[in-house]
């Protein structure tokens, strides 16, 4: 099955909305394409119409990216993942939330470990094969 990126929100809104513990937080994954110049999708936001989790993890998701390595790249120094994503505030991100995220140390130093897959290289996750499961509901 191949997934388009435009299909991937709507994809993920109804696959994480059977999650109960999940719902609180639908916003990231249905906005988070969402740019904070209003040339993002799926619905075009712009600015405060973004909702501020979502503006959040656009950040962090962007500085994880970045710093991490990847199969096809080494991560990048973190002075440059910076740059970056002070060059992108207030047409990607928003510029509070950049200069919260980059002032407060936050983020500083901070280099997920990732799993490593038998070959050595990261391990990617196949998300179709995944079981999903509901919490137990207290009586």
């Amino acid at each position: 099955m191949v997934l388009l990126q435009s299909q991937e929100t709507p994809f993920a809104f109804v696959m994480l909305s059977l999650i109960h513990y999940l719902r609180k937080a639908l916003d990231i994954p249905c906005c988070h394409h969402e740019k904070w110049g209003g040339s993002g999708y799926p619905r075009g936001l712009k600015g405060a119409q973004i909702p501020l989790a979502t503006r959040l993890f656009a950040v962090v998701n962007v500085w994880d990216a970045l710093k991490s390595d990847r199969p096809y790249r080494p991560g990048w120094p973190e002075e440059k993942v910076r740059e970056h994503i002070r060059s992108l505030a207030g047409i990607y991100f928003d510029p509070q939330v950049v200069k919260i995220c980059l002032e407060s140390g936050l983020l500083k130093g901070q280099k997920r470990p990732r799993k490593m897959g038998a070959d050595g290289k990261p391990a990617t996750v196949n998300f179709l094969n995944c079981r999903f499961h509901r919490p137990r509901q207290r009586a």
